[in-house]
């Protein structure tokens, strides 16, 4: 690509030349002052199919970022989808004037992605292309690439499983290749940031760090009807993300079993990530004797959803592994009180609003979970602390910076 050499540390590679595309912070400010008096208008093509998928940080993540966006009229966008997606994506509703939609077929992920979408984005002609997970097609503009994490890499051995093998190597493969297409690489934290330097070998410059934000929907004040009318539930621990080994709930299940509450329920949300749950988590919620105690609901709406944060004694976020994390901000937006682990970027997001734990640590989990629900003066100052925490954190500081992000190289 031009202006790239290859990663630094192999032996024999030439050093990589400073990227024309750079600019620096004074000649910013400069474009930034000019933008605003000349009217900076930029179009940028964004691949939306992220959006369907139904129940992940990934989905949250592109529909919030990409409605912001879209709500700055100056700009103009232009939305990649799947055929299908008419039905089963809600970002093909968004309806503005300032936003094209497009349908991209394409056999499999990798040629969707490399062929198909690599000639569409060639004829729509935009300044940028933005791809909100990893993926790049081949094309003239300028690419900007949002990497969530790098645990493909460095959580291999959770991935590397029966039926996920494939994904996998799709997924490692098309993020190397995307580190090597990209302008910008687009950080949800810098945790995430250090580490996708580290593993990549990209240099300081080549990664911005944007924090996403959480849904208006959990600030809102309203009467929702309680998790008790709805589930028959009267006081529960909430586990809210996708069902996979990197969230820990083989923990989490042996530390509710390990509390003294028979009446408290633990309630989890999200969807399977491939046999993992059925396989491992079922068995142990068996083996444990807690199977009455234990809901699995799935995935569910986010009116629902929010209804279950605010109804909920905690949420419980034991992850080994997080770039971001945005289930601890909803419910600290929904004044929920948060138990989360000491890992990946929780500590930056959490910071003090909730209790961090070792995730490896089962007494420790066991233990916050029951100062939380047993001390009434620890959740309300959680709770409050949570509320401001989670304000910090909203997608249209996020869509404003990624707009700097943006005209610093368009």
């Amino acid at each position: 690509m031009r202006g790239r050499g290859f990663p630094p540390g192999r032996r024999g590679a030439r050093p990589r030349s400073r990227s024309p595309l750079h600019v620096g912070a004074r000649r910013v400010r400069v474009r930034r002052r000019l933008s605003k008096r000349c009217g900076f208008r930029v179009r940028v093509g964004l691949d939306a199919t992220w959006a369907a998928a139904e129940g992940t940080g990934t989905a949250s993540y592109t529909r919030g970022l990409i409605r912001a966006l879209a709500g700055h009229a100056n700009h103009e966008f232009v939305l990649y989808f799947r055929p299908g997606d008419e039905e089963r994506n809600p970002l093909f509703q968004l309806d503005r004037a300032n936003v094209t939609k497009r349908c991209v077929g394409g056999w499999g992920q990798i040629g969707r992605t490399w062929l198909s979408l690599s000639r569409e984005t060639r004829r729509d002609r935009l300044d940028i292309f933005h791809s909100p997970s990893y993926f790049l097609p081949v094309c003239k503009a300028p690419r900007v690439a949002t990497f969530h994490d790098v645990n493909m890499f460095l959580q291999w051995n959770k991935w590397w499983r029966p039926g996920m093998r494939a994904g996998w190597a799709s997924l490692a493969i098309q993020t190397v290749a995307a580190s090597r297409l990209a302008n910008r690489i687009v950080a949800d934290s810098h945790h995430a940031a250090t580490q996708i330097r580290r593993v990549l070998h990209l240099r300081d410059s080549e990664v911005d760090v944007v924090y996403p934000g959480v849904n208006d929907l959990y600030f809102e004040e309203s009467r929702d009807a309680t998790a008790v009318d709805r589930y028959a539930l009267h006081e529960y621990f909430l586990s809210v993300g996708v069902l996979s080994p990197q969230k820990n709930l083989e923990g989490l299940v042996r530390a509710f079993a390990a509390l003294d509450r028979p009446k408290t329920h633990l309630v989890i949300v999200g969807r399977r990530d491939g046999p993992y749950f059925d396989q491992t988590v079922g068995p142990l919620i068996d083996e444990l004797h807690v199977t009455s105690r234990v809901r699995v609901l799935g995935v569910v709406p986010d009116l629902i959803l929010r209804r279950l944060y605010r109804s909920a004694l905690a949420l419980v976020f034991p992850s080994f592994a997080e770039g971001f994390g945005l289930p601890p901000l909803e419910a600290m937006a929904c004044g929920t009180p948060v138990v989360a682990a000491c890992a990946g970027s929780l500590p930056e997001v959490v910071a003090d609003a909730g209790l961090l734990i070792d995730p490896n640590d089962i007494r420790d989990l066991a233990e916050a979970m029951s100062a939380v629900a047993d001390d009434k003066s620890l959740a309300g100052t959680l709770s409050e602390r949570g509320r401001m925490r989670a304000r910090l954190f909203r997608w249209s500081t996020s869509a404003r910076r990624m707009f700097d992000v943006y005209e610093s190289f368009a």
